[in-house]
């Protein structure tokens, strides 16, 4: 993301005191924010974490912060916000996971035939479409903390 842009959010963000406006501002502000952060389709892989517990209850934890093609991947951090979550492609996570192929599966090598089985492993690597085929749906949440 360019200078001008980093500028136009910061504008944004803190543009007015109508909280109505500056709601629709903030908005804005994220989608050029976002669109700084267009990826590669080839970065389709997730990771999930079976280990910890999510919030809602039933969701489920992704890795990492979304980065741009050009920044280092990010392995670190949860989120359940599947637009915010980090996205990899096979090589990365393969070349990053190097001898712990056993606690970091891809899907398609554990091939788990219920969800215990899925549950059972810490983390697992997937794609959306693999989570789909085994009956995980995306859903928008709105909620107050």
């Amino acid at each position: 993301m360019n200078d001008a842009n980093n500028d136009l959010i910061a504008r944004l963000r803190n543009g007015t005191k109508l909280p109505a406006l500056q709601a629709l501002l903030n908005e804005a502000a994220d989608k050029i924010a976002e669109q700084g952060k267009q990826i590669k389709s080839e970065r389709k892989y997730l990771i999930v974490c079976n280990e910890h517990r999510s919030w809602p209850t039933g969701a489920l934890l992704f890795w990492g912060h979304r980065t741009a093609d050009s920044e280092s991947r990010s392995f670190g951090g949860y989120t359940t916000q599947l637009d915010k979550c980090e996205r990899y492609t096979r090589e990365e996570v393969e070349a990053w996971r190097k001898g712990a192929v056993e606690h970091y599966p891809f899907f398609d090598e554990i091939k788990p035939n219920s969800l215990q089985e899925f549950r059972a492993h810490e983390e697992v690597v997937c794609t959306l479409d693999e989570l789909r085929s085994f009956g995980f749906k995306v859903w928008t949440v709105v909620c107050r903390e």
